[in-house]
């Protein structure tokens, strides 16, 4: 009777406001070669609602868990500890909840769009030398 089940939403504000309601992030991924190549967006969308995350220490998630952003869970004993703070320290939440937009906020693309540019141009001149040697 403490559940609430979220329908999937479709449209991009629906799942946004929905989204919205969450207290804790959640991002349990297994060790596997296919989930590393997975990409850390649920990371970054808890992240710009100011959603404190806690994820699992694999793939995509090390990264921003190494550099503090988000909580580490190795095993179910992590979650719970980390579910547990998170729920009766208010401050660590809100500290958390701190972190979890710096993480989001250190990607927005219009910070590094000159470094993208740069990265494209690269690969297009790349590309361009590419065909001279007979490469279509």
């Amino acid at each position: 009777n403490r559940k609430i089940f979220y329908q999937w939403q479709n449209e991009h504000q629906a799942y946004v406001d929905t989204l919205a309601n969450i207290d804790i992030g959640l991002a349990p991924l297994a060790d596997t070669v296919f989930n590393c190549c997975k990409s850390d967006l649920k990371l970054l969308e808890y992240g710009i609602l100011g959603i404190p995350c806690i994820a699992s220490y694999t793939g995509p998630y090390v990264d921003p868990i190494d550099k503090g952003y988000v909580l580490k869970a190795r095993n179910s004993k992590d979650w719970i500890k980390r579910l547990r703070k998170l729920v009766q320290d208010k401050d660590f939440y809100n500290e958390q909840s701190q972190k979890a937009k710096e993480l989001a906020n250190s990607r927005i693309l219009s910070d590094h769009i000159e470094k993208r540019f740069d990265i494209y141009k690269e690969i297009s001149e790349g590309v361009k030398e590419s065909r001279g040697q007979g490469f279509k």
